[in-house]
């Protein structure tokens, strides 16, 4: 594998750019209520118990999981609804991210 000069990021020269922070975001349906929390981490560990954790003490379900390895990182996407079924709404979203935000960065370094 070709080494880049100092100073440049290995995406410069077609390569990949090493991920060392946990990243997440919140993505919200066209009715503007929340659907879907994405994290991403470097490694391979999952970030499922301890968010279920933390989105139960908020009364919030996870139905549905997905996760996939890119670059060595690990993505996963939780579908996140109300424990009655309903979505979740903007106000409650912004619960569910400083409540996510906290978690991971006792964990990991965040960027949101």
């Amino acid at each position: 594998m070709r080494q880049n000069a100092p100073g440049v990021p290995p995406e410069a020269n077609g390569g990949t750019r090493r991920m060392t922070t946990s990243e997440f975001r919140l993505r919200e349906n066209a009715q503007g209520t929340l659907a879907l929390l994405e994290v991403t981490h470097p490694g391979r560990r999952s970030t499922l118990e301890l968010l279920r954790g933390i989105l139960f003490d908020l009364g919030v379900q996870i139905a549905r999981v997905e996760s996939s390895v890119r670059e060595q990182a690990l993505r996963e996407r939780f579908y996140l609804l109300e424990t009655d079924g309903a979505p979740l709404t903007r106000t409650r979203s912004r619960a569910v991210r400083a409540a996510v935000r906290k978690a991971l960065r006792n964990g990991a370094q965040v960027a949101a």
